[in-house]
């Protein structure tokens, strides 16, 4: 997964403080949808900086995008497949099958929030500036 960012500040360690502008799911075009709150958020993180990028450029950087997708597949898919789960294990009634289902759905929202409470902990995200864009450069 590629993104454009404006490097804030570079360490010694080979690392720099980046900004990258986040936009939202559905690409920012609130004037036809009005769907969204806060359509663009700013996100500081750090990064590998291997060409030496210096503070106030333009880069790209990129992260692993199986990472992105195996967060995102735990978050959005596991719930839904223990609900499912759960309305499939063999009941008496209805109301039984129901309560399996909640449980499921439940058991799965409480395990993703203690993985990713976790995770924040254990590791982050890793970014790596690819390019330093010219400064007349403004594609965000």
């Amino acid at each position: 997964m590629k993104a454009m960012a404006t490097v804030k500040e570079t360490y010694s360690n080979g690392t720099a403080l980046i900004e990258v502008l986040r936009k939202s799911a559905c690409a920012g075009d609130c004037g036809t949808c009005h769907g969204c709150l806060h359509p663009e958020e700013r996100v500081r993180v750090t990064a590998q900086n291997p060409l030496n990028a210096q503070p106030g450029e333009r880069v790209e950087v990129e992260s692993a995008t199986g990472a992105v997708l195996g967060w995102a597949s735990l978050l959005y898919i596991l719930p839904v497949v223990l609900m499912l789960a759960g309305a499939l294990v063999p009941a008496r009634d209805e109301r039984l099958s129901i309560l399996f289902s909640l449980g499921g759905l439940s058991a799965g929202l409480l395990l993703c929030l203690a993985v990713t409470r976790k995770s924040r902990r254990i590791r982050r995200l890793s970014f790596v500036v690819t390019a330093v864009l010219p400064s007349g450069d403004l594609h965000s």
